[in-house]
């Protein structure tokens, strides 16, 4: 939740004044606030989401769906965030079959480490 829309908005003014010294694509994800409406976005600046639903409509209150995102010219989205820690692999393969079929690029945060138990060491 860091950032709000002006400073996202003057971010974005920034980045555009020095198009001419960006040579790669840029995918930025900011907060679903401030998602640009009327923003001005350079061709190598693409937007992100931090997140999305894993099921495509519903009562899920406070939750952004793929095709919402999409709709908003959202064209990545991250997905298995450290920070959202709680979700398991089978909801973040869900989200990901939402994005692929949405049409959404994923971003992959994967840094979960797994404790490997004595149990587990052997087994193997």
């Amino acid at each position: 939740m860091n950032g709000t829309r002006s400073s996202f908005v003057d971010f974005i003014g920034k980045l555009n004044n020095k198009s001419n010294e960006i040579t790669s694509k840029l995918v930025i994800c900011p907060p679903f606030t401030s998602f640009p409406s009327s923003i001005e976005l350079n061709n190598n600046i693409n937007i992100g989401a931090q997140n999305c639903h894993h099921k495509k409509f519903g009562s899920y209150t406070g939750e952004i769906s793929a095709e919402m995102l999409k709709e908003l010219g959202c064209t990545y989205v991250i997905l298995g965030h450290s920070e959202r820690a709680n979700e398991k692999d089978s909801e973040i393969k869900l989200k990901s079959e939402i994005a692929i079929e949405s049409g959404l690029h994923q971003l992959f945060a994967w840094v979960k480490i797994r404790k490997i138990t004595k149990v587990e060491k052997q087994k193997k």
